[in-house]
């Protein structure tokens, strides 16, 4: 099975920043991501989830 994801977008999420949204595909028997394409066509056996990715933290400063 090929792994396909889609493009992250952008969404404002509820303090105010932005935050990167994907969808992925999920067999809603056994629970292994599948290709959402293939998810959409089969909605009987197959669950679109949209997922909320959070921005990432700036790195630490190093102090001496």
């Amino acid at each position: 099975m090929g792994q396909s994801v889609t493009a992250p977008t952008r969404t404002v999420g509820a303090s105010g920043h932005t935050m990167a949204t994907r969808k992925i595909g999920r067999d809603a028997e056994t629970g292994l991501f599948k290709p959402v394409k293939e998810a959409e066509k089969d909605k009987k056996g197959s669950v679109v989830e949209t997922i909320k990715i959070p921005a990432k933290k700036p790195p630490a400063k190093k102090t001496k």
